[in-house]
């Protein structure tokens, strides 16, 4: 996947759980609020086949809460969530994972700890240094 963010910086917002779209939510706040200059993907992560068999039904449901121009800024992932997981981990699952990749594709930024403003500035130190 970091394939495809190649040639720009770009932030990911990973949720694993329903409940982290609040943290998410709040970071898409933060960076809008702070006119951040960086394109923001969420990527909620579903695990098992079941999931995967009926994935236009969850794409549909979650586009419902979300303004259709941000859709191109949803992407779901459902045969990779557990390695997903494993990369970044798990505890506390209701917080969002935040990674900014570089434009090389790497992670050079990662938060896990839930909204915070100075994790919000650190992130923008990042982004524009």
């Amino acid at each position: 996947m970091p394939e495809y963010f190649k040639g720009r910086k770009a932030v990911l917002l990973l949720g694993y759980k329903q409940d982290s779209q609040f943290d998410i939510d709040r970071w898409l706040i933060g960076l809008d609020m702070t006119e951040t200059k960086v394109k923001v993907y969420e990527l909620p992560t579903i695990q098992g086949m079941l999931p995967r068999m009926f994935s236009t039904f969850i794409d549909e449901g979650m586009r419902k809460g979300i303004p259709k121009e941000l859709w191109g800024g949803v992407i779901t992932i459902y045969s990779d969530g557990a390695e997903l997981q494993e990369f970044t981990g798990n505890e506390n699952p209701n917080n969002a994972r935040v990674l900014l990749l570089n434009e090389e594709g790497k992670v050079i930024y990662f938060y896990d700890r839930g909204f915070a403003v100075p994790a919000l500035n650190e992130l923008r130190d990042m982004i524009s240094g």
